[in-house]
């Protein structure tokens, strides 16, 4: 059974979530890459919903990133949004989101 951790009538707020020319180096074990365009971290399922809708209603690009061990970003950086899900341990999803 899945569990709402958030109040349906509670809004997101994705303007406090972005972060804009996010340092990528920062997040990867080996401390490669550029920037990432447009980035958020979304602490539960909603948010990573909305985060979602909001790519696709304006058309980016979107890259998943878990905790960047096993990635090799490019020093030229990421384009759309990025969303790092460093913050959704542990949750699993069945079925479409």
């Amino acid at each position: 059974m899945p569990i709402n951790v958030r109040n349906s009538d509670e809004k997101i707020n994705l303007e406090q979530m972005f972060q804009s020319h996010l340092a990528l180096a920062t997040h990867s074990t080996i401390h490669t890459g550029g920037s990432a365009d447009l980035a958020a971290s979304p602490v539960d399922f909603e948010e990573l919903r909305a985060l979602l809708h909001y790519a696709k209603e304006n058309n980016l690009p979107v890259t998943v990133l878990g905790g960047c061990s096993n990635s090799l970003i490019s020093d030229e950086g990421i384009a759309g949004l990025t969303i790092l899900t460093n913050h959704l341990i542990r949750r699993h999803v069945q079925g479409e989101m």
